[in-house]
């Protein structure tokens, strides 16, 4: 038996989560789109998301970009995603510009780096940039 809207909206509201929107993706299958506590955007079929708690950043989530720029905003990073780039992998590199005024310098790295404690290089002495 196939959930109604309301009953959609009421599951994922229970699993803690505010939800936004719903849709049938290409293969047909029941999509929900919802944000968690921290501002947060995640895609998921409803049956995965009673299963495991979405990644907020991944390459099935449509919304990765907007999630690493969060993420820096909520962790006080002192740099910001640049446009125009792709999310393809946590090991594929993105690039940053760095909020500094001394600085302002542009650098590439990958998520996993930034999620492991990496700030802007040309800060922290380890590129030479147009200011250091």
């Amino acid at each position: 038996m196939k959930k109604t809207f309301q009953e959609i909206k009421s599951e994922v509201e229970y699993l803690g989560y505010h939800f936004l929107s719903e849709h049938l993706n290409k293969s047909k299958v029941r999509m929900v789109e919802f944000m968690d506590k921290d501002g947060y955007l995640y895609v998921s079929a409803l049956k995965n998301l009673r299963k495991h708690k979405p990644y907020f950043v991944g390459v099935s989530n449509p919304h990765s970009l907007k999630n690493i720029s969060r993420w820096l905003e909520l962790n006080g990073k002192k740099f910001r995603l640049c446009k125009n780039n792709i999310y393809n992998g946590s090991e594929k590199k993105l690039f940053f510009k760095c909020s500094d005024r001394k600085c302002l310098e542009i650098f590439d790295a990958t998520w996993d780096a930034i999620l492991a404690g990496n700030n802007c290089p040309f800060c922290s002495g380890h590129r030479v940039g147009r200011k250091n």
